[in-house]
């Protein structure tokens, strides 16, 4: 190798390699780009208590959703989500709000449920722990 090629060969993936994290933080719930509506953690509660929320899917694990969950939540982890997609499919067409801890799963199982023909997904704004910071109730 010749002097001064190493050096170059470093800093040309430098820039591969922050496209790349630029384009996948740009996929997840939350992040700008992702294409999806939003709603805050206030938002939500108040269509909680009114009676009229959205499904709401957790797809946080098990552990995760016994220790404390949105009311009314439904919970398939993501880990789960592709061997049982069907059993949403009546919620094909409606409003479905996909949340987990701090956003990644909900970006990966929104893309899951894209693929199979879902159309209403909606973020959560600052998914679990936002809802958790803003002081709303939690279920177990």
């Amino acid at each position: 190798m010749k002097r001064g090629k190493f050096p170059l060969c470093l800093a040309r993936g430098y820039p591969v390699l922050f496209v790349a994290v630029i384009l996948l933080a740009g996929l997840a719930p939350g992040a700008p780009g992702s294409g999806h509506p939003s709603v805050s953690p206030q938002s939500l509660h108040q269509r909680i208590t009114r009676g009229d929320a959205p499904v709401i899917l957790d797809v946080r694990s098990r552990q995760e959703f016994a220790s404390g969950h949105i009311p009314g939540a439904i919970n398939l982890p993501v880990t789960e989500l592709r061997q049982r997609v069907g059993e949403l499919s009546a919620y094909k067409n409606a409003e479905l709000v996909v949340h987990c801890e701090v956003g990644p799963r909900a970006g990966m199982a929104s893309r899951i449920l894209e693929v199979n023909g879902f159309s209403g997904l909606v973020e959560l704004e600052g998914h679990m722990r936002g809802w958790r910071n803003a002081g709303l109730p939690t279920e177990r």
